[in-house]
């Protein structure tokens, strides 16, 4: 459940009991708010209901996850610690409302709800019990094993792209062969091969990967670059932004 309407007409509705939480400009935010990544519904799986808004060690994190991905945006930020998760819907409403509005965003709470308030506007909504899946948890950067490399992501998603126009099933996966000499995406019926920068500890893999999520990952950020981030063939594989926001997505090869 959520409510939109003018500041003071919501307040006097819903009391005056509110602390604030943060402040944070209202075009960061949205860009934040991309962690909310839509997950095509033709496919099978299902999709978690909630994005996750949370701050500690003056970190704002927004995760968004379904089984198949995780996408997870961060930016410092003075405020006290919190943890909520909000509605899909109500999320929604919040990113309309930043596309029109300029400032800076208050957000509020009190012991049921958390509200933005921008301007006159304001948004109220409760929130999804429970915990969130532990999100630091299944990132691959820190790991003693993990292997890297570093790739334009122009010429990354211009590769994934041709490669899925030219399948005939689009949710078919392309096998990512990270060799020596480069990296080749195989389709299933085109091939292409992009170079890269030596990161750690490198290792030659074959990763059956989604490309439409993939695809759906670099055409949300801005970062000229990219870390590639994998351990073994059935492991999760972590992209991380190397420039600007923080912005990491996470998913695990196709057997």
């Amino acid at each position: 459940m959520y409510l939109v309407g003018s500041s003071r007409l919501v307040k006097e509705l819903w009391g005056l009991d509110w602390e604030v939480v943060a402040n944070i400009d209202a075009t960061t935010l949205l860009e934040l708010l991309k962690a909310n990544i839509t997950i095509d519904k033709s496919n099978d799986y299902e999709e978690f209901k909630g994005v996750l808004l949370d701050i500690n060690n003056d970190t704002i994190n927004f995760v968004a996850t379904n089984r198949v991905v995780l996408f997870w945006i961060s930016n410092p930020i003075q405020a006290s610690n919190f943890y909520a998760i909000l509605p899909q819907d109500a999320v929604q409403e919040l990113k309309k409302l930043l596309k029109r509005a300029k400032g800076v965003v208050t957000m509020l709470r009190n012991k049921t709800y958390v509200a933005f308030s921008v301007g006159d506007n304001l948004i109220i909504t409760d929130t999804i019990e429970g915990r969130f899946p532990h999100y630091e948890a299944v990132t691959t950067h820190d790991r003693d094993d993990a292997s890297s490399i570093v790739i334009n992501r122009e010429r990354l998603k211009d590769a994934v792209q041709t490669v899925i126009t030219k399948n005939k099933d689009k949710y078919s996966p392309i096998v990512f062969n990270i060799t020596a000499n480069g990296i080749h995406l195989v389709g299933e019926t085109r091939a292409v091969e992009i170079g890269y920068t030596d990161g750690k500890n490198f290792n030659p893999i074959k990763l059956k990967l989604e490309g439409n999520c993939i695809l759906d990952f670099l055409n949300q950020i801005a970062s000229d670059y990219i870390a590639f981030y994998y351990t073994e063939e059935i492991r999760p594989i972590e992209l991380r932004a190397l420039d600007g926001v923080s912005y990491t997505y996470i998913t695990t090869p196709s057997r």
